[in-house]
């Protein structure tokens, strides 16, 4: 799914029926954005990133698994690929874990080389690209009341924004809770 099919849903919720009618979004209309509906695309894209950020964040973190090599029992945490937020494990070729202590720029350890497992911030996407959905646990809903609560609270309509925050809060907490089936033992009625 792509960031302005996300978007098409938040707009309806906002009911900003007018940018949803512009060639961003309708391939059948060519005339070119005005500067104040680019203005407002442009919002909107920054409103689902600081979602999707918080996302990733606090409540559903991104993984990523790479293989580093240390310096003198020393790895600079700006050489990973992407921009960490959390360790959680480093390990070696064989699956066993191996002691290491953080740092706020690096971790230390006493190997050579390992592989690490961390959480890690993604970064801003635009329109055209394509959003991980945190393997399929986040519905694009979800993630559309976000940037409803986003876009009122930073134009002032607060009481619009709670509205928002609810359901966002509601639906983040709904996809974390373990899912299981209810078990009732049967019983006679006799």
């Amino acid at each position: 799914m792509k960031v302005k099919e996300i978007l098409e849903t938040s707009l309806v919720l906002l009911g900003k029926h007018e940018l949803l009618e512009t060639s961003v979004f309708d391939e059948n209309i060519v005339e070119e954005l005005t500067e104040a509906q680019e203005k407002e695309i442009g919002f909107l894209v920054r409103c689902f990133n600081l979602i999707y950020k918080e996302v990733s964040a606090d409540y559903l973190p991104l993984m990523y698994d790479e293989q580093i090599e240390f310096t003198q029992d020393k790895f600079e945490l700006s050489n990973l690929t992407q921009s960490i937020l959390d360790v959680f494990k480093l390990y070696d070729d064989n699956e066993n874990n191996i002691a290491y202590k953080l740092f706020p720029s690096y971790i230390k350890a006493n190997v050579e080389k390992a592989n690490i497992t961390y959480s890690f911030i993604p970064e801003d996407l635009s329109l055209e690209d394509e959003v991980m959905l945190f393997g399929g646990k986040i519905l694009p809903q979800v993630l559309s009341y976000g940037i409803a609560r986003e876009y009122c609270l930073i134009t002032g309509d607060h009481k619009e924004a709670d509205i928002w925050e609810k359901r966002y809060k509601d639906g983040i907490f709904a996809e974390m809770r373990k899912k299981s089936q209810i078990k009732i033992k049967s019983r006679r009625w006799c």
